[in-house]
């Protein structure tokens, strides 16, 4: 666990911006989450410097010029500039006239308190290194945390990321100010809280911020789902149940077929995974049972259409974490159709041309629900051969779903647009793709094989034979 110099200036913008530092007679210096991760040996695009005193405004737009990036100013009465190089953004700030031990002490935990200059060396004085290898985040002081109310959820964050635990004294310091994140900006939660969940390992973090109050100040909604008790094959509560499901999906996901994966891994909006979707869909399945809530004279709860309006309130998630349209779109279409798979297999013989329907409809997250589907099974209370039965059933029609894939990639189109508007004598509009929707649904399901086939298939869907 080392930097050295010769490290820190093989990466050639450090080396660039540092010769300048040099050539200006600034004190700079590499600090936070860079540091960090070089000492357990990770490297990072983005990194923070500061400059001991003041410039660091001026400072930066001069770096951009010569590393030709883009300069972006943050705040010009704090010192606050970025250089935003491809995909690598460079934070710079000053001190305000004080030392860089005074800029350290300001900072949230004691791993983020490195700083490295080529002069000095690595700077300690919180010891930072040895929480790194003690594999703890500790907060500074708790008013640093009460400044900046994000580093409430940051430490999930990097614990998450890095598999560090939180201690004590600090999980106290963020279920006393836990509250205080509702301060913090949408972006700036929405940004930290993907990056929570990204990691394969993210329950044990997730379930911290739970008991601390920090998921419930992201999200008002599931704070109601903990009214929802135990009923019928839910033995915990909505609350516990959705932190149930998120733990089984990450379980699934270390289980399902590589194609599976290949499929998770495509972005929904940049940088956001289908898979992260699933995860966060996880947690807000079933943010729509409390306001639907109905109890019978028999006592028993009903939640009937808790999924539109599950739905409905991740539009108003989304505005208040400035969501983008992408994910939004994802997540209300995970909330809403997440019973969906299971009321499927209720039927003992599914129609494939009704399947081959469904596949089509709901193609672009049908994937995701299914999954979302096989962790609420394993989160209920249920025998162990309904259980495997109902997840072979889930699995099967993700397997038929594969299938149809596979084939429509390979399968020809045995008509074109202008085949079919002469053969029916049709004009161009939508009628034309109608028929076309028909015809490959029959393909598909191998009612037609070839060109004649499909002529008077076509002919026979308007009488015209």
């Amino acid at each position: 666990m080392k930097v050295t110099n010769e490290k820190v200036l093989s990466d050639l913008i450090n080396q660039k911006v540092f010769e300048f530092a040099g050539g200006s007679l600034v004190k700079l210096y590499l600090v936070g989450g860079y540091i960090r991760d070089l000492l357990v040996g990770i490297e990072k695009d983005d990194r923070d410097y500061v400059l001991e005193g003041y410039g660091a405004w001026d400072f930066a737009k001069r770096v951009a010029g010569i590393l030709k990036g883009t300069f972006v100013g943050l705040d010009k009465e704090r010192d606050m500039a970025r250089v935003v190089i491809e995909n690598r953004t460079l934070d710079f700030s000053g001190t305000s006239g004080k030392l860089i031990e005074e800029d350290i002490k300001r900072r949230d935990f004691t791993v983020n308190s490195i700083a490295w200059s080529p002069e000095g060396g690595i700077f300690d004085p919180l010891n930072g290194i040895d929480d790194i290898k003690r594999r703890v985040i500790r907060a500074i002081k708790k008013e640093n945390m009460q400044e900046d109310p994000l580093r409430l959820l940051r430490a999930y964050r990097i614990g998450a990321e890095l598999k560090m635990d939180i201690e004590p004294e600090t999980e106290k310091i963020i279920t006393e100010s836990s509250h205080l994140l509702t301060n913090a900006s949408g972006e700036r939660i929405t940004s930290e809280l993907f990056l929570l969940i990204r990691p394969p390992h993210s329950f044990i973090y997730i379930l911290k911020a739970a008991k601390t109050g920090i998921l419930e100040s992201i999200f008002p909604e599931l704070s109601r789902t903990r009214g929802i008790p135990p009923q019928g094959n839910h033995h915990l509560s909505t609350f516990d149940h959705s932190l149930e499901v998120f733990r089984h999906v990450e379980i699934l996901l270390k289980e399902i077929p590589s194609w599976v994966l290949s499929n998770l891994q495509e972005e929904v909006s940049s940088g956001i995974s289908q898979s992260t979707i699933l995860k966060l869909g996880s947690l807000l399945h079933d943010i729509g049972k409390p306001v639907t809530v109905k109890i019978t004279y028999e006592g028993k709860y009903t939640f009937i259409g808790h999924e539109r309006a599950g739905s409905e309130l991740i539009e108003t998630i989304s505005e208040r974490l400035k969501f983008s349209n992408n994910i939004t779109e994802a997540l209300k279409s995970v909330v809403e159709g997440h019973s969906i798979p299971l009321k499927l297999i209720k039927e003992e013989h599914i129609d494939m041309s009704y399947l081959y329907r469904f596949f089509i409809e709901s193609d672009e997250y049908l994937i995701i629900l299914f999954l979302l589907s096989i962790a609420d099974i394993r989160s209920m209370d249920l025998e162990k051969d309904d259980l495997r039965t109902k997840e072979i059933r889930l699995l099967e029609v993700l397997e038929k779903y594969k299938y149809f894939k596979t084939k429509d990639k390979e399968t020809p189109k045995l008509l074109t647009g202008e085949d079919i508007m002469k053969v029916l004598n049709m004009r161009p509009g939508p009628e034309v793709g109608r028929v076309i929707e028909n015809l490959r649904q029959a393909q598909m399901l191998e009612e037609v094989r070839d060109k004649e086939e499909a002529i008077e298939y076509i002919k026979n869907l308007f009488d015209l034979t």
